[in-house]
């Protein structure tokens, strides 16, 4: 029974750790069929080492498992996973505490002995209670978590954390527990009020921490999107200025396609005329999607890629109806096709694949390229390659949030050296939601 007993908190103990890392910190679930059998696997194998090994070698048992549950659980690398241990450590321990007391008073009314497993699954439920509902509220109200939050914020709040973890401790293991007064449920509430406020300081302090991060993600977003209209609108000026220049020039072209045609130099006056019919062409929009904004931002990409000998070719077409921000269209689209552009460059090819479709209320985008210098991933997120890091970096996860908001998502494939990416966002207005 005790086996038993000691295996159920263990698992739970282990879904705690998850609900953290997957709701506070955003991190990426695999894919396994089997993932819930392995926890118990894990769960089963570190209460065997629990039972027979020392101290020392507990502590030990108890770091592997929690990382073996993280690298089972989560895409992340093992400094993440290393991150949600302590991290989690402390919060539980704090948690823990504060439910003890009350799990044991409830133990205690209900006169159960030798019930010490009993309080930990009591205290571990009541915590996985409280980490989902105030998990989801963070998760749906912060798209973005935690887990970007800087370094040294995280070292403020991990000091302030142990810090409020040390005082629950003490308060409870050697205070309470060796107080024997008359009125004890006056100072379990007291002490339970103590420790209440230590969680709304750590709340209130993630709160902070969260809204400064979305704060500067929405500057950084807005700042981007500012510098892409600054680029189109140097574009429409350069095709205004190269406009004029033709109109200023089309008398002589007239006289000079008269002239060719008087003294009956035919073939020569039709190669003139094609000239000026493939000048007067390349003024009026190259591409058209049904969407102003789009259209705007491929016709440019398109120049700009013809200057350095890539065709930017474009099929398909948004519906009439379109819901989704030209923010969230110029975000995505100058991100995708600048990277796409750099990278065909690169490898010397010819041709930048640009796809667009909808179905019923989604609406979906491919981008294909071909690539030659080794991908920079790091826990599945494409950084950089660019020498000079500073201000660069962020295309793909500008991108991703902009998806995301749109209740959308976003793949990548990069085999033979072919990069692909796949977006698919909803095309919903607030009526429809």
């Amino acid at each position: 029974m005790e086996l038993l007993l000691e295996l159920i908190n263990t698992f739970v103990y282990f879904l705690c750790v998850i609900s953290i890392g997957e709701l506070f910190l955003n991190y990426r679930r695999k894919e396994l069929k089997y993932e819930k059998g392995m926890l118990f696997a894990i769960a089963c194998v570190s209460v065997i080492a629990l039972i027979y090994f020392d101290a020392v070698l507990k502590i030990m048992v108890h770091i592997v498992s929690i990382t073996a549950v993280g690298k089972v659980w989560f895409k992340e690398s093992w400094k993440s996973i290393l991150g949600l241990y302590f991290g989690s450590a402390a919060v539980l321990s704090m948690l823990s505490k504060l439910f003890d007391v009350i799990s044991t008073e409830i133990i205690s009314l209900l006169k159960i002995v030798e019930a010490d497993n009993i309080v930990r699954i009591i205290s571990l439920c009541f915590i996985l209670l409280v980490i989902q509902v105030i998990g989801k509220y963070y998760k749906d109200k912060y798209e973005i978590g935690i887990k970007n939050i800087g370094a040294k914020y995280w070292l403020l709040f991990i000091i302030i954390m142990f810090f409020d973890s040390f005082v629950t401790i003490i308060l409870g293991e050697f205070i309470l527990d060796t107080l024997q007064v008359e009125r004890r449920l006056i100072v379990v509430f007291s002490y339970w009020c103590v420790v209440i406020g230590l969680l709304i300081q750590l709340v209130l302090l993630i709160n902070m921490l969260v809204t400064r991060n979305v704060h500067k993600e929405n500057e950084k977003l807005a700042k981007q999107f500012l510098e892409s209209q600054n680029e189109h609108y140097q574009y429409l000026e350069k095709r205004e200025y190269e406009t004029k220049k033709f109109r200023h020039d089309i008398k002589n072209h007239l006289l000079l396609l008269e002239n060719l045609i008087n003294t009956g130099k035919y073939e020569d006056a039709e190669e003139y005329l094609s000239n000026i019919n493939e000048k007067v062409s390349s003024f009026n929009n190259q591409i058209s999607v049904n969407n102003g904004i789009a259209d705007a931002i491929l016709n440019r990409f398109y120049t700009e890629a013809k200057e350095i000998g890539i065709t930017l070719k474009v099929s398909g077409h948004f519906p009439l109806e379109c819901y989704i921000t030209a923010y969230d269209i110029c975000t995505v689209f100058s991100n995708l096709l600048s990277n796409a552009i750099r990278a065909e460059s690169e490898a010397e090819g010819k041709i930048v694949e640009v796809h667009i479709k909808y179905i019923e209320n989604k609406v979906l985008l491919t981008v294909e390229n071909d690539y030659v210098n080794e991908l920079n991933e790091v826990d599945g997120i494409f950084k950089t390659t660019k020498e000079d890091s500073l201000g660069h970096g962020y295309g793909l996860s500008n991108v991703r949030e902009c998806v995301e908001k749109n209740g959308g998502y976003l793949s990548i494939s990069t085999d033979n050296q072919h990069f692909k990416v796949m977006i698919m966002m909803m095309n919903e207005n607030e009526e429809m939601l």
